[in-house]
């Protein structure tokens, strides 16, 4: 019983530490390259940094840019 609690509790401070070692600013360049809104809306619920990145308006502005810009070889 105690392995099993020693476990769960190294297990927890193994996914919390993994989230907060990326830095914002890089999960944000990744979610921009995501090309459907629905995967957005469904990695909403992957964390609440993440809810907080995609529902900016200035994420979703950014991210209708670069799906208009996707197309381009080179964009503007």
């Amino acid at each position: 019983m105690k392995e099993q609690r020693k476990k769960n509790v190294a297990t927890k401070s193994v996914k919390k530490s993994t989230s907060s070692n990326i830095p914002e600013e890089i999960i944000e360049i990744i979610l921009l390259k995501l090309p459907s809104i629905k995967s957005l809306v469904r990695f909403k619920a992957v964390s609440k940094s993440w809810n907080t990145i995609i529902s900016d308006p200035l994420f979703i502005q950014n991210h209708l840019h670069s799906s208009n810009n996707s197309h381009l070889l080179f964009p503007i």
